[in-house]
């Protein structure tokens, strides 16, 4: 090390004395020589150079990670180099087919990488997709009147029978406005949500799909007058009172045929009313 009695730096490793004269020296840390100064581009032949050695399967120039060559020169999955210096692109491994996705999954490409997620309708980790069942899960949107059924990654909706739509929205059909009810021509369709229900008419009896007529008359179910004859007819019945007797048939009154003077006795003979006719004595 040498000396100067004026203040000048005498370098030592990373350290300096520094001398002022006669108030003696001290020993204090040297400037960095490399302040302010670019780094130094590796040496030529080593990895980072940019030409490329047999220890080293790509070299882009510099050693950063994450650009396809890594730090130690070496190819990053994901990727392809070619060339020196290096020139890597991205692999774009769902164009090529080699992701691997479940075919039920769509593949994204990402730089060095790339995802698989399950399609709408499935459910897994995108290397295996499954079905999910809509219609087990209760996560349908089915109308409350229609039938859901389960299909390969969707679902179906159709509307009940008696209802009309397209399985997210059912209305009722009014089988009875619409004439498409099958109840018997003598009996009255109501309609009913979903459905309809048909009930013979008064004097016509059966299930309503097929309805027969009453004899109200054999089946004295009638409301005739003891005085009056009974007539079926299709559907109901008539009442007509008996020779003897006038009225609607329900009520019969007798006729006084001797009063009335419809009688037919002899002008010497004496008539006798009776309940329903007349006597001549």
């Amino acid at each position: 090390m040498s000396r100067n009695l004026r203040g000048t730096w005498l370098s030592a490793a990373t350290y300096v004395l520094l001398c002022l004269g006669s108030t003696g020296c001290e020993l204090i840390a040297a400037p960095d020589a490399t302040h302010n100064q670019e780094q130094e581009p590796p040496a030529s032949g080593g990895c980072g150079d940019g030409a490329l050695t047999d220890a080293e399967v790509c070299d882009d120039g510099n050693v950063a990670d994450g650009d396809g060559c890594s730090a130690g020169c070496a190819v990053e999955t994901g990727f392809a180099c070619d060339g020196a210096p290096s020139v890597c692109t991205n692999i774009d491994e769902c164009a090529e087919g080699s992701a691997g996705c479940d075919t039920n999954a769509t593949c994204a490409d990402t730089p060095g990488s790339f995802t698989c997620t399950c399609n709408d309708g499935y459910s897994g980790d995108g290397f295996t997709c499954t079905d999910v069942d809509e219609c087990a899960d209760g996560t349908d949107d089915c109308a409350d009147d229609a039938t859901c059924t389960n299909t390969d990654g969707s679902f179906t909706c159709a509307c009940d029978a008696g209802y009309e739509g397209d399985g997210k929205t059912c209305t009722n059909i009014d089988e009875c406005a619409d004439g498409t009810d099958d109840c018997d021509g003598n009996a009255t369709c109501t309609d009913t949500p979903g459905s309809f229900t048909c009930a013979c008419d008064p004097g016509y009896s059966g299930d309503g799909v097929t309805c027969t007529n009453v004899d109200e008359c054999l089946d004295a179910t009638d409301d005739c007058s003891d005085d009056a004859a009974c007539t079926d007819t299709d559907g109901s019945f008539t009442c007509a009172c008996n020779p003897g007797y006038s009225g609607d048939g329900v009520t019969c009154a007798n006729d006084d045929e001797c009063a009335l003077a419809t009688d037919d006795c002899d002008v010497n003979a004496t008539c006798t009313d009776t309940p329903g006719s007349f006597t001549c004595a």
